[in-house]
């Protein structure tokens, strides 16, 4: 596997409620469950929206003080899972 191999994933603020959304329904659909573990589980409980409505905008973010590292990591390898699903590779999502 070769640099032709790596996908990149830039986060935006379009790119970034898609993700957060999807996993939202993967929680909901109880497709996927938080493993056992303090620090994985606090994040995502402190993982928040804010709604603007002049805008219409939802943003996604850690709350003032935490960290969002495991929620976006999470997120953005079940859109990689999503994305190369019914492609042919060399590594397997699964």
């Amino acid at each position: 596997m070769g640099y032709k191999d790596i996908f990149p994933f830039v986060t935006t603020s379009k790119s970034k409620p898609e993700i957060i959304e999807d996993l939202m329904v993967l929680f909901q659909e109880f497709t996927i469950g938080l493993p056992d573990d303090e620090y994985f589980v606090s994040e995502f409980f402190s993982f928040s929206y804010e709604y603007n409505p002049k805008t219409r905008n939802i943003s996604y973010a850690a709350t003032k003080g935490s960290h969002d590292d495991c929620v976006m990591s999470t997120a953005i390898a079940f859109k990689a899972r999503k994305d190369f699903k019914h492609k042919t590779l060399k590594y397997s999502f699964t």
